[in-house]
């Protein structure tokens, strides 16, 4: 999972940042994959520090997750449904930082990176973002067409109304 982010510069310590990988491996769901995996120096929620130092970024087919082993065995972790992300931006603070800010449906989160990093972490995470997206439409297309398919069965007098909702709901998994 962190093969990115060694190849990428994102791990200065390797022990240091393996550890925080190894909590986000205990969150992953079995039919889950790691697309990218980033190790920030920090991370903000809005304005308020969620971890400081050194953790860890994965992003799946699925989700966001970022978390870091604390030094008393605390493991905090947040996972975000990547339905829920907005946009994502970059900009630079100071002489040598950085962050990616990822909006999404109830949260504000800032990656730290090195100016170095951020422009590669950035497009990196944009396109994991891209793939996602593209890949539910792709899915979520061929659904719609049926349904409207149904729909016109329905408008011609073909199927019932009944018909035509409890083909819907099966479409659409309700």
């Amino acid at each position: 999972m962190d093969r990115f982010a060694l190849e990428h510069g994102f791990i200065y310590n390797n022990k240091s940042a393996l550890k925080h990988f190894e909590v986000i491996q205990k969150h992953l769901m079995r039919d889950e994959n790691v697309l990218l995996s980033l190790a920030p120096c920090g991370i903000y929620n809005g304005g308020a520090m969620v971890m400081n130092g050194i953790c860890a970024v994965a992003f799946t087919d699925k989700r966001l997750i970022y978390a870091q082993k604390g030094i008393f065995g605390a493991e905090p972790v947040k996972i975000v449904n990547l339905d829920n992300v907005n946009d994502v931006e970059k900009d630079t603070f100071g002489m040598f930082d950085g962050k990616v800010c990822i909006d999404t449906l109830k949260e504000n989160v800032r990656l730290n990176f090195s100016k170095l990093q951020l422009n590669d972490a950035f497009l990196a995470i944009v396109e994991v973002l891209n793939v996602y997206k593209k890949r539910n439409e792709e899915l979520v297309l061929p659904v719609i067409e049926e349904i409207e398919q149904w729909k016109r069965l329905y408008d011609k007098k073909i199927i019932t109304k009944k018909e035509f909702e409890e083909k819907k709901k099966q479409l659409l998994g309700i």
